[in-house]
């Protein structure tokens, strides 16, 4: 849970009913039937699944009114943006260097389901 995407989401999240979790968390395996080797960033929304492309709209909309624009992306075929995702998450370690992972604050602490 070190990656820079949690450490963005729980910096500028203003939904007190927003919470993350990882796939190996005690409350993933009581509460989903997901499954670790989809690779992707998964977005649940009362009953609505999201993945690739479509969870980081969903997130990104549920995240900060000011990002609500990001609903936009979905003009862009979902075939290209799945891809360029896809794409993104096989090089994110060469294009975003992580050194050391930060400690976990309290606001974390708090969205964060074990």
């Amino acid at each position: 849970m070190c990656s820079r995407l949690i450490q963005f989401v729980v910096l500028i999240n203003k939904d007190k009913d927003l919470y993350i979790t990882d796939f190996n968390s005690q409350w993933t395996k009581n509460n989903s039937d997901l499954v670790p080797e989809i690779n992707s960033l998964v977005f649940v929304n009362d009953s609505q699944v999201s993945v690739y492309s479509e969870a980081v709209i969903e997130l990104s909309i549920a995240l900060h009114p000011l990002l609500k624009p990001i609903k936009l992306g979905y003009l862009i075929p979902k075939k290209l943006r799945d891809g360029l995702y896809k794409i993104i998450a096989k090089n994110r370690h060469k294009f975003f260097k992580q050194d050391a992972c930060k400690l976990a604050n309290e606001k974390f602490k708090a969205m964060y389901l074990n």
